[in-house]
């Protein structure tokens, strides 16, 4: 399951919409910080450079990933067409819901919840220029705020947002 050319082409937008040299930069300070970070810990991606350097280097990996996933998960269900709705929690940049584009034939909404500017914004650009076929509600805020307000859905999945969760609000 390779990058999707939808998806290809939605990267090489948001990279020709920043100057190379200033995403080698942005990459090399986000991997360190990554690095240095202790497990658990939330990496902050406070600009769209590092937004974009970010979902340049990690969105093809998750995506790949979260399409095998879902794809072997959804084996295990009899009804896989009758899967409308989705929420994506923590969202990032959005891999986990082009991943369940791609394996949900029946897919008409998805709200996508994150809390970063940044990766929202990046997230907008990326997913929004992905798809005319399924109705996205882009939400800018936590997690737990988000469920005060989030209609119920058929999926709801998450990725790599428990760095964000408070350590007292974790279980």
């Amino acid at each position: 399951m390779g990058m999707s050319p939808a998806l290809k082409t939605a990267l090489e937008r948001l990279a020709d919409a920043h100057d190379l040299s200033a995403l080698a930069v942005a990459y090399r300070r986000l991997a360190t910080r990554y690095r240095e970070a202790k497990p658990g810990a939330n990496v902050a991606i406070p600009s769209a450079v590092e937004a974009a350097a970010y979902a340049l280097a990690r969105s093809p990996a998750t995506h790949a990933a979260a399409t095998l996933a879902l794809a072997k998960s959804l084996e295990q269900l009899e009804n896989v067409d009758a899967l409308e709705t989705m929420i994506d929690l923590g969202a990032g940049v959005g891999a986990t819901t082009m991943a369940a584009m791609a394996v949900l034939p029946g897919l008409r909404a998805a709200a996508l919840v994150e809390v970063s500017p940044a990766m929202s914004d990046a997230l907008a650009q990326i997913v929004g220029a992905m798809t005319e076929t399924i109705a996205l509600d882009i939400r800018r805020e936590d997690v737990f705020s988000a469920f005060s307000t989030l209609l119920p859905a058929d999926l709801v999945v998450t990725g790599y947002c428990l760095g964000e969760i408070e350590p007292s609000r974790r279980l």
